[in-house]
C-alpha cells in the first residue's frame, strides 16, 4: 500500500478499494469450499492491509497544518471501526452458524475455524516474511545515507539505557 501511495495516492487508494469489492464477491462464491476460502480470505486480509497506508496519507495531506493531532487520531478511527465492525461481524458469525449448519453445507463451528485460524496464521506468516525482506536496513540505504548526509533528514538517535530510539 505504501509504494502504491507514494506513486499514485488516490489512483492506488481507488484500484484497493476496487480489489477489496472483487475479493468480497469472490469470498462469497467460494464460501462452501474450504481451500478456496482460505486462498480468499488471505488476499482479502492482504488487501485490507494495504489500504491503511494510502487512506493514512491522504488524512495527513489533508491536515498539513496539524499533522502530529492527525497522526494520533488515525489509529483512533482505525479502532473505533474495528470495534464498531465486531458486534455486527460476530452476528453474522452466529447466523452463519446457523445457516451453514444444514444440508447441503453441514458445517459447524470446528469446520468454520478450520478454515478461518489457518487462513489467518499463514496470513500473519506470510506477511511478516514478506515485510521483514521488503526493504534495506537504513545503514546499508545509500538513499538514507544520502539525504543524512545532506540534512535533510536527521540520524537516527542511539538508544540510550536499553531503550528504543523509536
Amino acid at each position: 500500500g505504501g509504494k502504491l501511495a507514494d506513486w499514485k495516492l488516490m489512483p492506488s487508494l481507488i484500484a484497493l478499494l476496487f480489489l477489496q469489492a472483487v475479493t468480497l464477491a469472490t469470498i462469497y462464491v467460494v464460501s462452501p469450499y474450504p481451500w478456496p476460502m482460505v486462498a480468499a480470505l488471505f488476499v482479502w486480509g492482504g488487501i485490507n492491509f494495504a489500504i491503511g497506508t494510502p487512506i493514512q496519507t491522504r488524512i495527513l495531506a489533508w491536515t498539513a497544518d496539524a499533522s502530529g493531532l492527525a497522526s494520533s487520531l488515525i489509529p483512533s478511527g482505525f479502532n473505533v471501526g474495528i470495534a464498531l465492525a465486531a458486534s455486527p461481524v460476530s452476528a453474522a458469525i452466529a447466523a452463519m452458524l446457523t445457516l451453514t449448519d444444514v444440508a447441503p453445507y453441514d458445517l459447524g463451528l470446528g469446520q468454520i475455524l478450520a478454515i478461518t485460524l489457518p487462513a489467518c496464521v499463514i496470513g500473519i506468516i506470510v506477511t511478516s516474511l514478506v515485510v521483514n525482506r521488503m526493504w534495506k536496513e537504513l545503514d546499508d540505504d545509500a538513499e538514507v545515507q544520502a539525504k543524512i548526509a545532506s540534512g535533510e533528514l536527521a540520524p537516527p538517535q542511539a538508544a540510550v539505557g536499553g531503550e528504543s530510539a523509536a
